[in-house]
């Protein structure tokens, strides 16, 4: 994580990529606007930046140079929830909804309006997600990724990183000082939420 700070500080403060003040918001709207040459990003945009017309292309995060491994982002799965009180015949209902979202033929549909890979793997092989450069591109990425766990804490890493990655740009933590601070703060809120 130290290294990680280090990089994103390096690469607005010594290779001046990045403008001084530049968050989340202010990243994406700039390659929106043709006004960033590239930006690491997740699924959730690639339909925004397909509507904004915009031209773009994606390949996965360079290797590191010092270790020759892959950068391994978070990769999260999508999946529905049923409460445990719905029985009989509105349960066969909600299961055949179900059946229908999950299918191939369903996941190929929605990857193709969302730009967004289809959670069932037999789906990759279709032509119209294979030839995709959009989604054969996030498939390469997924390969390296670690998944992400499917529990309510992620919330409390997230909102750990945050303040912490804003200290290291504003000035006020070094990457040395941010990357404790998170952890320190994460295991905090993960207990809060416990409480």
């Amino acid at each position: 994580m130290v290294q990680a700070l280090e990089l994103l500080r390096a690469l607005r403060d010594e290779h001046r990529v990045m403008p001084r003040e530049c968050d989340y918001e202010l990243a994406d709207t700039m390659f929106k606007e043709g006004r960033a040459a590239m930006i690491i990003n997740g699924p959730w945009s690639w339909s925004a930046y397909r509507k904004a017309g915009l031209p773009f292309a994606m390949t996965r995060i360079p290797k590191i140079a010092e270790t020759g491994r892959w950068p391994a982002p978070m990769v999260s799965s999508k999946g529905y929830s049923v409460s445990a009180r719905v029985t009989g015949e509105h349960l066969e209902r909600v299961l055949d909804l179900l059946r229908f979202l999950t299918s191939t033929a369903s996941q190929i549909t929605y990857a193709e309006r969302l730009g967004t890979l289809p959670t069932r793997r037999a789906a990759y092989d279709d032509p119209r997600i294979a030839d995709d450069p959009t989604l054969s591109a996030s498939i390469a990425q997924v390969e390296v990724g670690r998944r992400m766990p499917v529990i309510a804490e992620m919330r409390a890493v997230w909102d750990a990183m945050r303040p912490a990655v804003q200290s290291v740009w504003n000035g006020t933590l070094s990457p040395a000082e941010a990357a404790p601070a998170m952890q320190a703060q994460a295991v905090r809120k993960i207990a809060e939420m416990k409480q």
